[in-house]
């Protein structure tokens, strides 16, 4: 398991578990960890209850990387349930995310049919190119 965002002195040591606290994609060493850290991935968790919008999955996607998150604000853009991860209700705990993970990782072919739908997801809705196409669509509408 490889944590981003919390340190070690937060989750304490764990067999199997690596912790890299916060990384800044603008130092260019932790940059080049985060992408290290999503090419050696099978499956991304994402544990917040709080969130409406995160890069971080279309990072995931990008990496053609299946999510496990909580059901909860705008993610539903992101993780489209039983496709290119799971969305859990807002009620689960952690015994949840491994049964999910479990299930992506032992099912025959369900962790490949993952990793291309969430590289499709990114290559047609999760990238910056069809953001702006969009963006620029609305502005032009908003002018006539």
């Amino acid at each position: 398991l490889l944590v981003v965002g919390l340190d070690s002195k937060m989750i304490g040591r764990r067999e199997h578990c690596d912790a890299f606290g916060f990384l800044d994609k603008n130092i260019p060493a932790h940059a080049n960890l985060i992408r290290d850290i999503y090419q050696s991935a099978d499956v991304f968790l994402f544990p917040s209850r709080f969130e409406c919008s995160a890069i971080a999955l279309c990072e995931a996607a990008c990496f053609g990387l299946p999510v496990i998150c909580f059901d909860t604000g705008g993610l539903a853009n992101y993780v489209i349930h039983g496709v290119n991860g799971y969305r859990l209700p807002i009620t689960a705990d952690a015994s949840s995310f491994c049964e999910h993970s479990i299930s992506l990782l032992s099912v025959k072919d369900q962790l490949k049919t993952f990793q291309i739908a969430a590289r499709q997801l990114y290559e047609t809705e999760l990238n910056w190119n069809t953001w702006g196409v969009r963006m620029k669509e609305v502005i032009e509408s908003s002018l006539n």
